[in-house]
Order: C-alpha cells, then sequence, then structure tokens
C-alpha cells in the first residue's frame, strides 16, 4: 500500500472521531500536512508489523505458490488492522479547541 491508500482513511477517522480536532487544524491550515504526517506513520508501521509477521512465518517457505500469497495477504491484512486500531486514536474531544 501507499501512503495515499492511508489518506482518506485518516480523513475520514478524524471527521468522526475529533470533529474538534479536524476543525482546528482546517482552520489553522494544517489538515494535509497532519494527515500526510498520520498516513505516513501508518505506512511506516504497517511495514514494520508485516516484516516482523513475515519473519516470524515459518510458513513462507511453503513452495505452493497459492498458499503462499494467501499467507502474505493474511499478514499484510493482520498488520493493516493493527496498526490501524493503534494510529488512528486522536486526543480526547474535551481536549481540544477549535
Amino acid at each position: 500500500m501507499s501512503v495515499q491508500y492511508y489518506r482518506p482513511i485518516v480523513l475520514e477517522a478524524l471527521k468522526t472521531k475529533a470533529p474538534k480536532l479536524y476543525a482546528g487544524l482546517q482552520a489553522r491550515k494544517e489538515l494535509n500536512q497532519f494527515v500526510d504526517d498520520k498516513a505516513n506513520e501508518i505506512e511506516d508501521a504497517v511495514s514494520q508489523v508485516r516484516s516482523n509477521l513475515i519473519s516470524r512465518q515459518k510458513a513462507l517457505s511453503i513452495t505452493d505458490h497459492l498458499k503462499k500469497v494467501q499467507t502474505l495477504n493474511e499478514i499484510d491484512s493482520t498488520a493493516k488492522e493493527a496498526v490501524l486500531k493503534d494510529l488512528l486514536q486522536f486526543p480526547s474531544e474535551d481536549r481540544i479547541t477549535a
């Protein structure tokens, strides 16, 4: 995945989970930079988690190409899910001023 894949995910999470933060960033014209930074952080973290999972996965020595692809896809999904759950957390709305 690329950083561009994560931009709309970050924007939507920000709008729904932290609308005051979203509005404040937008008002200060910092929204795009914030979203880009968060998308980069997510991409880096997903890559790291994916690498860690692959290094622990003995099944990747499988000779059956289809099983190997399925295993890699499962690893990719697991990495994305774990990272997005963790990194799409924003400050409590009661601590944010727009």
